[in-house]
């Protein structure tokens, strides 16, 4: 059973910078705030890792926080409900020890400190990140985590744009991945992918969604012989990749940050991954996931 609505509610999210990661936060963030619509949503995180977060309608404040001292003012006296994402930081068990806020969740394991949280649970690697961390808030009221993360992600996007996008059958496709080569299957792969659904005449269009380290595939996809079959996204904003995502027929994609906002949508995905990783893969009705033989 839920307990009153708190004044202040305060997260401590993972200070990963990646937008996959940050994507991987936005579920429960939502869920937080439809279970308590008249608190103030405090999200802590460290410099550089709160780009996307600042996005969220429905958080309240991103406050950074780079040292002991600044994750400690983050939790003033309003504070009533401390959660932390951190599954192993006995930093985090030290700061809910001092403010003392009435709930206090988190995973647990923490070499005998886990009775400093009120509510708790065993963080499972085998989940996708996600699911993994609503997990925590299931002592306060079930959770249906595929249903929460396109709720979510739903409520972000451009529905304008979205209901425009839907009038055509389409393939998004992206091709990209931050952290390195090592896991891109390879414009080339993908371009004869989507050759394929246009010949069969199972799409319309094919968009391509790049980013700031995709110059390579860019110039590629502009000389591609089915050009105007193809539409160009680089850097979308944030509701149009949710209103692009959410409107096609079908997502392929590397293990990449945007690949996240396909995996939490209602939207059949299929994923190449270099290898398992089922943290970062939502095994979910509608979705695939490939591991290309070298």
């Amino acid at each position: 059973m839920a307990i009153t609505e708190p004044q202040t509610i305060v997260v401590f999210a993972r200070n990963r910078p990646f937008f996959g990661a940050q994507v991987t936060m936005f579920a429960i963030l939502w869920q937080l705030k439809q279970l308590y619509p008249q608190a103030t949503l405090k999200v802590v995180v460290r410099a550089g890792a709160f780009a996307f977060l600042r996005q969220l309608p429905w958080v309240d404040h991103v406050i950074q926080a780079d040292t002991f001292k600044d994750e400690l003012a983050a939790i003033d006296a309003s504070c009533s409900l401390m959660v932390s994402l951190h599954a192993t930081s006995l930093k985090h068990c030290l700061l809910a020890l001092l403010r003392r806020p009435a709930q206090r969740i988190s995973y647990n394991g923490r070499f005998g400190l886990d009775w400093v949280w009120t509510q708790n649970c065993t963080q499972n690697v085998g989940l996708y990140r996600a699911e993994d961390h609503l997990a925590l808030l299931r002592p306060l009221i079930p959770v249906d985590a595929y249903a929460v993360s396109c709720a979510c992600l739903e409520s972000l996007a451009n529905a304008e744009l979205r209901a425009s996008l839907a009038l055509e059958r389409r393939l998004t496709i992206m091709p990209g991945a931050g952290e390195g080569e090592f896991k891109k299957w390879g414009i080339e792969n993908f371009l004869a992918a989507a050759e394929q659904c246009l010949q069969q005449d199972l799409v319309d269009k094919v968009c391509f969604v790049l980013g700031p380290d995709e110059d390579k595939e860019c110039e590629r996809v502009k000389r591609w012989h089915l050009i105007d079959k193809a539409e160009l996204l680089e850097r979308p904003p944030l509701p149009d990749l949710c209103a692009l995502v959410q409107a096609s027929t079908l997502v392929l994609t590397n293990d990449c940050g945007p690949s996240h906002i396909a995996q939490g949508s209602n939207v059949p995905v299929v994923a190449i991954f270099d290898e398992t990783k089922p943290e970062w893969f939502w095994k979910r009705p509608n979705a695939v996931c490939l591991i290309p033989e070298l």
